[in-house]
């Protein structure tokens, strides 16, 4: 697996590498850009409103690795987006360096929501302060049409009928 391609590195994991780095991506992203900014900016987007009614009514919905193909394609994205691919790579360097083995791990609908929703919806720049300290500024931004075929339409087939 080459370590600083992304999308051979999603390429080359296995369904329960795909689950784990989904995990981390998802604690990285949301512990440097605020969740309010995010939510704010999703509300505008049109595409991923479905999305949104999904994740009010089955946020605690398990994915397992059985489902890798629903997630990998949201790993995908990040992979190809320039800002959010260091998160990414953190998230894999995470993953490939722990010392705990999981064998069927579980994350929730909620969580690959909130996710999907990052990409499809925040643009983000990176400010550095006087003293050299780095904060995330999160702007909006628009689905392409490209994520809501990739990710966001497998994720309402295969997850849909829950909210309903």
């Amino acid at each position: 697996m080459d370590g600083n391609n992304p999308k051979a590195i999603v390429d080359g994991l296995k369904p329960v590498e795909v689950v784990r780095v989904a995990e981390a991506l998802f604690e990285l992203v949301y512990s440097r850009i605020p969740h309010d900014a995010i939510r704010a900016n999703a509300d505008a987007v049109s595409e991923v409103q479905p999305l949104i009614k999904l994740a009010a009514g089955s946020s605690e919905r398990r994915i397992s690795a059985e489902d890798d193909a629903v997630i990998r394609p949201l790993l995908l994205a990040y992979a190809a987006d320039p800002k959010l691919e260091p998160f990414l790579l953190e998230a894999w360097e995470e993953v490939r360096n722990a010392d705990t083995l999981s064998i069927n791990p579980i994350v929730t609908l909620g969580l690959i929501i909130n996710l999907t929703l990052v990409v499809a919806t925040t643009t983000l720049s990176i400010k550095k302060d006087v003293n050299g300290q780095i904060a995330w500024e999160a702007g909006k931004g628009a689905a392409s049409p490209e994520l809501v075929v990739k990710v966001i339409d497998p994720l309402l087939t295969k997850f849909g009928k829950i909210a309903n």
